[in-house]
């Protein structure tokens, strides 16, 4: 667990290192892939600045150890977007959704 304020003061996310690959859960720092890539603040965070700070820590991360990150706001509660491309935050649903045959590797 590190610390990631933005969204609230005492926000953390959870870096997990598994056999072959390393996962971040987000959690409420950032809502959606694609808005974390361009910048796009939430209609409520806590302080934008440390929120912008919790961002570029989480990409470092990403880029330094390879992390899939896990989205948990986007597209809904039962599925969760992912995260690998560094440049370009690409996002899918999951597999096991009704919608993935016509959604699978659309960025939204």
């Amino acid at each position: 667990m590190f610390p990631t304020p933005g969204h609230t003061p005492g926000h953390q996310s959870v870096l997990i290192r598994l056999s072959g690959r390393t996962v971040l859960c987000v959690g409420d720092a950032a809502y959606h892939p694609t808005k974390m890539a361009e910048r796009k603040l939430p209609g409520y965070q806590w302080n934008p600045d440390a929120l912008i700070a919790s961002w570029e820590q989480i990409e470092r991360l990403r880029d330094r150890h390879d992390t899939e990150l896990l989205f948990f706001h986007y597209p809904g509660p039962d599925e969760l977007a992912h995260s690998q491309a560094p440049s370009t935050a690409a996002s899918h649903r999951s597999p096991t959704s009704p919608a993935a045959a016509d959604q699978k590797g659309h960025a939204s």
